[in-house]
């Protein structure tokens, strides 16, 4: 049985800044509260797009396979 999980994303488009810091991309990953250094690991990457962004860094590389 193969017990990893597979990668997943969870992607929001936003015309305006949620952050309010004016990336174009902020990549968001499950950690714990009490302890930022604990990673959930769970694969799943929620993926933040802003539209209204200033700064030049808008590459992201996201592949798509479906099952």
């Amino acid at each position: 049985m193969n017990t990893q999980l597979k990668q997943s994303f969870v992607i929001f488009v936003c015309t305006f800044d949620p952050f309010h810091i004016g990336r174009h991309v902020y990549t968001v990953e499950n950690r714990c509260v009490e302890d930022t250094n604990l990673l959930l690991n769970d694969a799943t990457q929620k993926i933040i797009l802003n539209t209204k962004g200033i700064f030049d860094q808008t590459t992201i590389n996201v592949s798509v396979n479906y099952y």
